[in-house]
């Protein structure tokens, strides 16, 4: 996966990413500067995974992966960035992140039943 994000923020010629921390920590590094490559987003994936970090474009701040400590990735931007981090096949995604949903906690399954609903809203079909 690492590979994948990689070459979607370098498709965009995004040299270097920002990655934050999107909870409150004690003792841990708050903000990372790093280069868009895969061994840079395995080192960090290393020494931060278990905690909840949003990877984006600076400055722009325009395309992001927000990584979680529940197991799940949420990809927003622009298209071609969205397209190139899920391999370019959105009825796959959604497939995926729907069996993920049906198969989550029973208390998170409303929230991941609306973000399908809102998903099929902007891709214009149930399954495109």
């Amino acid at each position: 996966m690492s590979a994948r994000y990689a070459d979607a923020f370098r498709l965009l010629g995004v040299p270097d990413l920002l990655a934050v921390a999107t909870e409150p920590l004690e003792n841990s590094t708050l903000a990372y500067r790093l280069e868009a490559t895969q061994a840079d987003l395995l080192a960090f994936n290393h020494e931060c995974s278990g905690l909840n970090y949003t990877l984006t474009d600076s400055p722009s701040f325009t395309n992001l992966v927000a990584c979680t400590s529940e197991d799940y990735i949420l990809i927003a931007g622009d298209r071609p960035f969205v397209l190139a981090c899920i391999g370019g096949d959105i009825a796959a995604a959604r497939a995926e992140f729907e069996e993920y949903a049906e198969n989550h906690a029973q208390s998170m399954q409303p929230v991941l039943h609306r973000a399908l609903a809102y998903f099929d809203t902007l891709s214009g079909s149930q399954n495109e």
